[in-house]
């Protein structure tokens, strides 16, 4: 489901529940107590299956037995539109005491919602669209939530989890990233389960100050600093998250007079700030006239990062551009004298290497 559409589901059936609640109608108390089980985040595998017969003038309330701390989830389907709720509250009052809400019908709905410590919740149901009789079958589950300080990260360790996004009263989750150097941060995020649900991440500084911010899960670049970081994670998702770390020292070769010299046979490594604007400057001299191999690779954002080959009046040779994990080969035979290699990034971050075969 698109994040929009999920966004209007929800807060109409928050407006619809809302009036119906203050409005006429009987509260029914079901026996039935819903106990979500605990399952690994991206799998409803164990979830338990419930059904509720609803009449036009009910509403009913069905305690939920939470275990821990986690996020709650009604798999629901209905056979006549059906407003669902989760709250923390024994009574409903106002729009405050809803945890999350959305309209339920043919097809499947996902109502989900985090209970931040382990006892007794409350589902709530009621026809919301005239019909004098509907069933409500639900799977209900839980899984682990991340959300604040969602811990540190461990250098190529993957962590699986769920989110509860911001929009519906949850908080995003922030993930401690140490670097024990300058280099590159390599992050990997990856959706869990066949839902179509948004991931936006950011990379932040220690201060949580966003540097670089995304939509969706992938593969990012960040050149960094020693220091601490943060990758903040909003998503309704389930999902896993990683980073590797790519030690490389930073030669400060940001003009053309601190070229870093190119060895043959050697492989240079270089990386890019987030949002750097410099240009990382290398050259290298031929005694005699031979044919010259260069392999460029670069590990970045879409964006990329563009190369020129120049002589030393400043003539062009060679202009590319990289884009992701790419690389481009330069092949030419050239004369005795030196030769620079300018690369440029456009507000990108990321690594890269070079290579003279």
């Amino acid at each position: 489901m698109k994040r929009t559409k999920k966004i209007m589901l929800k807060l109409a059936g928050m407006v619809m529940f809302l009036m119906l609640c203050m409005g006429a109608g009987r509260m029914v108390y079901a026996q039935t107590t819903i106990t979500p089980p605990m399952l690994k985040a991206g799998s409803t595998k164990g979830a338990k299956s419930y059904q509720f017969e609803l009449t036009g003038d009910e509403r009913i309330r069905v305690p939920v037995s939470v275990s821990k701390a986690g996020k709650v989830c009604f798999e629901a389907t209905a056979n006549a539109g059906v407003i669902v709720a989760f709250s923390d509250k024994p009574d409903l009052k106002s729009q405050e005491d809803f945890i999350s809400v959305g309209q339920v019908s043919s097809e499947k709905e996902i109502i989900d919602g985090y209970a931040a410590k382990a006892g007794t919740y409350y589902m709530y149901a009621l026809i919301g669209d005239g019909a004098e009789k509907a069933t409500l079958k639900i799977k209900a589950y839980a899984t682990t939530a991340a959300v604040g300080n969602a811990g540190t990260l461990s250098n190529g360790k993957w962590v699986t989890t769920s989110g509860i996004s911001s929009i519906f009263g949850g908080k995003p989750a922030y993930f401690k990233i140490k670097a024990p150097s300058s280099g590159c941060v390599k992050l990997e995020i990856k959706k869990l389960g066949g839902l179509s649900e948004y991931i936006d991440t950011a990379f932040t500084n220690s201060k949580k100050k966003i540097m670089i911010d995304q939509m969706d899960p992938g593969v990012y670049y960040y050149g960094v600093n020693k220091g601490t970081y943060y990758v903040k994670v909003d998503t309704d998702n389930a999902y896993k998250i990683r980073y590797t770390f790519e030690n490389i020292k930073d030669k400060k070769n940001i003009t053309k007079k601190k070229a870093v010299s190119l060895k043959q046979k050697k492989t240079e490594k270089g990386f890019f700030f987030c949002k750097d604007k410099k240009s990382r400057w290398y050259k290298l001299t031929l005694k005699k006239t031979q044919t010259v191999k260069l392999t460029v690779s670069a590990n970045t954002d879409e964006y990329g990062f563009s190369y020129e080959i120049t002589d030393s009046k400043g003539k062009g040779i060679d202009y590319n551009n990289l884009t992701g994990s790419g690389k481009k080969q330069f092949k030419k035979k050239l004369k005795a004298g030196t030769y620079y290699l300018e690369i440029s990034p456009p507000d990108s971050s990321g690594s890269f290497s070079i290579k003279w075969n």
